[in-house]
């Protein structure tokens, strides 16, 4: 029978599981209702370290668990190519910067607004939507 603790940072506080074969950190956590994409980091005393999700738990380990850190957007600007009109609209509505015109390509914004975050379903866009 193994014990983990696990240490959460926010307001999940520490929780003590005792199991009967080493798990996943992943499971482990997603086992509490936590998403594992959640999760920004998670360190081990017995390891000594931050550790990968997929790290089997160690009897008597205690792991701290930090959530991770949104992306923020700094003055959020959209750019929408000509078939995302509605996007477009529900963008501006919620109080987002927005330009959408329903002639515009993605070859078009990409050359006149590189530093634009695009909003495409199209790839190979770096950042999309």
């Amino acid at each position: 029978m193994l014990t983990v603790t696990l240490d959460f940072t926010n307001e999940l506080g520490r929780v003590v599981r005792r199991l009967s074969d080493p798990t996943s950190v992943k499971d482990l956590i997603e086992s509490l209702g936590v998403p594992h994409c959640e999760v920004g980091s998670v360190f081990s005393r017995v390891a000594g370290g931050e550790i990968p999700l997929d790290f089997l738990s160690i009897d008597g380990d205690v792991l701290e668990i930090h959530g991770a850190v949104p992306r923020q957007l700094v003055d959020p600007s959209f750019l929408c190519d000509g078939h995302l009109g509605k996007l477009a609209r529900l963008l501006r509505v919620m109080g987002f910067d927005t330009a959408w015109d329903n002639s515009w390509s993605e070859a078009r914004i990409e050359r006149f607004f590189p530093a634009a975050f695009p909003c495409s379903n199209e790839r190979p866009w770096t950042t999309p939507c």
